[in-house]
C-alpha cells in the first residue's frame, strides 16, 4: 500500500455532484495546488478528467536489470510500464503487454458498455492512486434516491484498473449510502454484478458480456428500495445484536486464548473486546447507523461503517482512502456486506 498525501488527493482525484453530498473529507477548501477547482455541484466536467488526470500515456521503457533484495539481476523478455509526463515506473510485464491508456480503458469503456457519448457520462468521481499506478472512473445517477426509513442512497457504475497489475479492467455496479459514504452491494446481500477482464494482448472489453453481466439495463431504484424495506422491517433485539456481536469478533475464542495463557491470547482479547465496544458505539450512538439501530439493516451498516472508518491496520488518513478503494473495485465489500448479513439474519426477530 503507497503513501498517498493530502496533497495527492487534492491533485488527483475530482468529485462530482455535491449539492447532493458532503465533499470529500480530505478536501483543502474545494480546490488543488493550482487553485482548480477539485469539487463540482453537478457531474464533473469530462475535459478536466482529461485535461487533469488522463493527460497522459503508458509508454515502454526497455529493462535489463532489475535489484531483488540486495543483488542485481539481469532480465529477459519483460517491459517497463511509465508514464509519458514523469517517466516514473509503474508496473513490469511481458512484451506484449497492450499500452492502452486509461482513457480508452476507462472513458471509451464506460461509452461503449453504456452505448453513451462520453460527455454523457456524468462523472460522479475519478482519481488516481499510488503514483498514477491505479485509476477510476464512478459514474451516477444525477438525483439521490431516498428510500424507506430516510436512506439516502445513489447508484452508481464504477470503472477502475491499473497499470502495476493490481487491478484487471473492472466494471461494476455499486450502491453508496449517502449519509456516511459507505458503499454496499448492490443487493444487499448479493454479490453485486460485475464484469472483469484481464489487460492482456489477447483480451478486449467485450460489450455485449459486459451488459449481460452488469444488466445495464439498469437495476431499478424500486428494487434497491425493496431490498432496503425489507432489511429495515426485520427487527433486531438488543439479545440479537449482542449475541451477534460476540459471535463476529470471535469473543468466545478470544477468550479461550487468554484462559490458556497463549503468548497471544490476551492481545487477542483486547482486541475482541475494542472490536465489540466500537461496532456498540457505532450501532447505538453514531449518526450513520443508529437510525435504524434495532433492525438488521442497522446491523448491517455498523458493520460496513466499522470497517471502512474505523478498523487499524493502516494510517489514519490517506491510505485508508486508497484501501476503500481497493476494496470496493475487488469486492471486498461485496463479500463482507453478503457474509454479515447471512450472520445478522441467524440472530433477527422472525
Amino acid at each position: 500500500m503507497s503513501n498517498e498525501t493530502l496533497g495527492w488527493l487534492n491533485d488527483n482525484v475530482l468529485v462530482g455532484f455535491t449539492e447532493q453530498r458532503n465533499g470529500a473529507w480530505w478536501s483543502r477548501g474545494g480546490v488543488d495546488s493550482k487553485g482548480r477547482p477539485n469539487h463540482f455541484e453537478t457531474a464533473v466536467p469530462l475535459v478536466e478528467v482529461e485535461k487533469r488526470l488522463f493527460n497522459w500515456t503508458p509508454e515502454p521503457a526497455s529493462l535489463q536489470y532489475v535489484l531483488l533484495g540486495n543483488k542485481v539481476r539481469h532480465i529477459t523478455e519483460k517491459i517497463g510500464v511509465t508514464r509519458s509526463d514523469t517517466g516514473d515506473l509503474l508496473g513490469i510485464f511481458a512484451e506484449n503487454y497492450p499500452f492502452t491508456s486509461y482513457r480508452e480503458r476507462l472513458l471509451d469503456g464506460l461509452s461503449d458498455i453504456l452505448d453513451t457519448n462520453t460527455n454523457d457520462l456524468g462523472i460522479g468521481s475519478a482519481g488516481l492512486l499510488r503514483g498514477g499506478a491505479q485509476a477510476w472512473v464512478q459514474i451516477e445517477e444525477p438525483d439521490t434516491t431516498e428510500g424507506p426509513g430516510g436512506i439516502k442512497f445513489r447508484t452508481s457504475l464504477l470503472a477502475a484498473t491499473s497499470l502495476d497489475g493490481s487491478l484487471s479492467n473492472t466494471f461494476k455496479r455499486v450502491l453508496t449510502m449517502v449519509v456516511c459514504d459507505n458503499t454496499l452491494s448492490a443487493a444487499l446481500g448479493e454479490t453485486g454484478p460485475s464484469y472483469r477482464y484481464k489487460n492482456t494482448a489477447n483480451n478486449k472489453l467485450n460489450v455485449m458480456s459486459a451488459r449481460e453481466a452488469l444488466q445495464i439495463v439498469q437495476q431499478t431504484t424500486d428494487a434497491v428500495s425493496r431490498e432496503l424495506a425489507t432489511l429495515i422491517d426485520t427487527k433486531l433485539s438488543d439479545d440479537g445484536w449482542s449475541a451477534f456481536l460476540a459471535e463476529h469478533v470471535e469473543l468466545d475464542r478470544a477468550k479461550a486464548k487468554a484462559a490458556a495463557g497463549t503468548p497471544k491470547g490476551g492481545n487477542a482479547l483486547t482486541r475482541a473486546t475494542k472490536k465489540m465496544s466500537e461496532l456498540n458505539g457505532l450501532y447505538r450512538e453514531d449518526e450513520r447507523v443508529a437510525p435504524w439501530t434495532g433492525t438488521v439493516f442497522g446491523a448491517l451498516q455498523a458493520v460496513n461503517t466499522w470497517d471502512h472508518w474505523v478498523q487499524g491496520g493502516v494510517r489514519e488518513g490517506t491510505q485508508r482512502v486508497e484501501r476503500n478503494a481497493e476494496r470496493m473495485v475487488t469486492g471486498y465489500y461485496e463479500a463482507l456486506d453478503d457474509t454479515t448479513l447471512t450472520a445478522i439474519k441467524r440472530f433477527a426477530t422472525v
